[in-house]
């Protein structure tokens, strides 16, 4: 018969080695982000490395600690990189993350030991959560937060539409501080009352996941509006030489017959993949814009058409990665240049703020593929009240379905339908509530027309109004915890 004590020897020390710890740590972390993610490892990941931390001390534990974090995040970022990315890209992008990530955990190591278990406990996912944030000051947008691992947890992503994506970190992270410290109780005779803020965040979490099912069962607006997403047959990238003027024409001429059976079928919104069309400036833009003014006008449609125009016939870089947005009228409702040039993307950066576009169909709005990484970006849409975002966008094989399922927290946060027509990936039109309503992987061969109906009209959310309330509480939290430790050091200076 199996003897409960000496499984339980037997774990305590497993769970006293340094080296079993960081580990597991790593590997689950590598097992829970980005490509192939399995997001059960993303709750339980932190627990092994918040316990190497408090089993370990010293500046030479810290620096292993940072190494392995660092190899982990590389090895997790390869995951990603696939042609046309060099596979040098996994590591300055992967020591990026791990820079964020370690100093959540850093910052959790430093205060543990001066403040309340409980107090530390809360400390680790405000710490995520601010850590998180800062990332938008970087290339790496919001890649690597906690949030996207949880993408096939359909319920959990709706705690979106009132914290935005930084919520769902803080209950991920949350959980595992908990899980951590009532391994310390259970394996180091720690008092068990310190788990009651614990218990607290498990509460939100299993709260957060009953709250979301039951969101999910309550109805859309039953108005909808039937979308097009159009796939491009051009394969050209940033580099030369550039397609000829046959080539550049014969590509228009598919979008544009592509665009006509998604009219013909209804569609009322039609959305272009991000740079679906080489067009050269002057003259040839000049007649491209005439030709789909004119298609917007005589199919009566909204037309978001993507394109890139180069420096010039010989020169492509730097080159200008832009949509216009023509109404049913033919007339320009928008001109928009990529704000946020993904990470080595020689574009030239747009700037501005966002605009609302009047439709027949209600409000709408619009960006390119990687703006919509930067999770301020869905939320100044939210805060213009559209009702649907087109977002033309370019992806590759490595990120192929996971950048189109990221983008489904932001119409959970903003409250919107999301058209996203993806070149070298996958298109999708998503609703409010984050359910995809039709998709299409351009690896999966097939028609490059997709089509489908979504609600009309937004969803009002909670973050919406209050942004990333979340984040400021964590921030002053830290203040406040700040200045407590400061006061009780001065106290005991004075004594």
């Amino acid at each position: 018969m199996h003897d409960p004590s000496i499984a339980m020897t037997t774990l305590r020390r497993l769970f006293e080695r340094p080296a079993f710890l960081l580990g597991l740590g790593c590997a689950l972390l590598v097992l829970a982000n980005f490509r192939w993610g399995v997001g059960a490892a993303a709750w339980l990941a932190p627990v092994p490395l918040l316990r190497y931390l408090r089993r370990t001390h010293g500046a030479r534990s810290r620096a292993i600690f940072a190494a392995a974090l660092c190899i982990a995040w590389i090895l997790a970022t390869a995951k990603i990189v696939t042609p046309p990315l060099p596979p040098l890209a996994a590591l300055p992008l992967g020591l990026l993350a791990a820079g964020f990530n370690l100093a959540a955990y850093l910052v959790w190591s430093g205060l543990r030991g001066r403040t309340a278990p409980g107090i530390a406990l809360i400390a680790f996912p405000a710490a995520v959560v601010v850590a998180e944030w800062l990332e938008r000051y970087t290339v790496l947008a919001s890649w690597g937060a906690m949030a996207y691992t949880q993408v096939g947890d359909l319920a959990l992503l709706q705690i979106a539409s009132i914290g935005g994506i930084y919520s769902i970190s803080f209950l991920v992270a949350g959980v595992a501080a908990a899980l951590e410290l009532a391994l310390c109780v259970a394996l180091d005779g720690a008092p068990s009352r310190c788990l009651q803020p614990g218990l607290l965040i498990i509460a939100l979490a299993l709260g957060a996941h009953a709250w979301g099912a039951a969101r999910l069962q309550a109805p859309l607006d039953e108005e909808a509006v039937r979308v097009a997403a159009i796939d491009s047959p051009a394969t050209f990238g940033a580099a030369l030489p550039l397609p000829d003027a046959s080539a550049r024409q014969a590509i228009v001429d598919a979008l544009l017959r592509d665009s006509a059976r998604a009219a013909a079928d209804g569609a009322r919104l039609v959305v272009w993949t991000e740079a679906a069309a080489l067009v050269l400036p002057g003259i040839e833009e000049s007649n491209f814009l005439q030709r789909i003014a004119e298609f917007a006008k005589n199919h009566k449609v909204d037309l978001v058409a993507a394109y890139v125009v180069p420096a010039a016939e010989r020169q492509i870089l730097p080159y200008q990665n832009e949509y216009r947005w023509l109404g049913p009228d033919g007339l320009e409702r928008q001109a928009y240049w990529k704000h946020h040039p993904a990470p080595g993307e020689p574009a030239v950066v747009g700037h501005g703020p966002l605009s609302a576009v009047a439709t027949s169909f209600g409000r709408a709005g619009g960006a390119i593929c990687y703006d919509y990484d930067y999770p301020g970006v869905a939320l100044e849409h939210a805060r213009l009240d559209v009702d649907v975002v087109a977002l033309p966008s370019s992806d590759w094989r490595g990120i192929d379905p996971l950048h189109t399922q990221m983008a489904t927290l932001s119409a959970i946060a903003g409250g919107f339908s999301l058209v996203r027509a993806t070149r070298f990936g996958l298109s999708a039109m998503i609703d409010p509530l984050g359910r995809i309503r039709a998709s299409h992987s351009s690896f999966e061969g097939g028609t490059a027309l997709l089509v489908a109906d979504v609600p009309r009209h937004r969803r009002p959310t909670v973050y919406a109004r209050t942004g990333d309330a979340l984040v400021g509480a964590s921030g002053v939290f830290f203040l406040v915890l700040a200045a407590g430790l400061l006061l009780r050091r001065a106290e005991v200076a004075r004594s």
